[in-house]
């Protein structure tokens, strides 16, 4: 770093620049070079110079990420109906897999670059905005935690076995995770919603292991997963005795996010919380347009929705229609 510049080439200068933004200090101009960047090695039968579906599904995810934290910064809203065509041209990243190899480079600078561009009203929190995105989906301590989240969701025997995965977290990682926390938490303030980030995140990476349940090993940037450790991530626990239920109540919509052609829907009664999808036919534009409006004004609706509970906890769940909840 010189006096009027600051590279960032790793995790590490982005962690440095994290440091001295919470500090209050001056940011100098910044110069981006091959960073952020992530790396998937997966070794097993069928996986040279290839991926998966499962694999580029979340992909897929990390770029809907990406492009939902964008429009948090351009337009105000994590959405991606913000976009402009431009602007979701603009998200674009790219995927090499080495050829003879299983080794997948994706190159995620396009963020950065067009963060970059945003620099009407806030440019210095735009920019730290798109860092904190790179950091979200290519450090090694975040990568932890969202494997860590993961294993919380799990039953007490299934969490144990993934010991050897979470006691790899150090105090630093730990550290490490409250800066992040503390970065997103300001600037949720000035780019609304910005803290669905990380299990927004979170939800791609669970889909990358799960997808390499069969594989020898995966290694997601810095982590390594083996095969006992993908085959607790990819919920064994949907194979067992599970309990479906209908639900009829009153709900606020606490968040809604597109997922491929269908919606992903945040519900919450005074007693529980339930993330249900949204499926054509009865899912339409405009009731997608009616529930962002409930969401917007907290106003209630009333719902049907069937969820799968295996052993007390939600693993599946579908809304199945709605309407406005009655007046009193």
């Amino acid at each position: 770093m010189t006096s009027d510049t600051f590279k960032i080439r790793s995790e590490e200068d982005a962690w440095e620049l994290i440091d001295i933004w919470l500090a209050g200090q001056s940011i100098p101009t910044l110069d981006f070079e091959n960073w952020p960047a992530l790396r998937i090695k997966i070794d097993g039968k069928g996986y040279a110079s290839s991926l998966r579906s499962g694999q580029m599904e979340a992909l897929i995810g990390f770029r809907q990420s990406m492009g939902r934290a964008y429009a948090a910064i351009a337009h105000g809203a994590y959405d991606m109906r913000r976009l402009k065509k431009a602007e979701s041209e603009q998200l674009e990243f790219t995927t090499t897999v080495r050829k003879g190899s299983s080794i997948a480079d994706t190159d995620l600078s396009p963020l950065i670059h067009a963060a970059a561009q945003v620099v009407q009203n806030r440019p210095i929190e735009s920019l730290i905005a798109a860092v904190v995105v790179g950091l979200a989906i290519v450090a090694k301590p975040i990568i932890l935690k969202h494997f860590e989240n993961k294993a919380k969701q799990l039953e007490i025997e299934d969490r144990n076995q993934l010991l050897s995965l979470t006691q790899q977290i150090t105090t630093q990682d730990r550290e490490r995770w409250e800066k992040l926390d503390s970065a997103i938490e300001r600037l949720s303030s000035k780019f609304p919603a910005l803290d669905q980030l990380i299990p927004d995140v979170s939800t791609s990476f669970w889909q990358l292991a799960s997808s390499a349940a069969d594989a020898n090993n995966v290694q997601i940037g810095d982590v390594n997963l083996n095969s006992h450790q993908l085959d607790v991530l990819s919920e064994r626990r949907k194979r067992r005795k599970s309990d479906t239920q209908t639900i009829d109540d009153i709900f606020i919509v606490d968040g809604i996010v597109k997922i491929g052609p269908n919606y992903r829907i945040q519900l919450r009664s005074e007693t529980a919380q339930f993330s249900v999808l949204y499926r054509e036919p009865e899912m339409t534009p405009t009731k997608i347009k009616r529930l962002i409006n409930c969401m917007t004004s907290t106003k209630a609706i009333r719902a049907t929705i069937t969820v799968r509970i295996v052993e007390k906890s939600q693993v599946s769940g579908e809304l199945l229609r709605f309407s406005a909840a009655p007046t009193s």
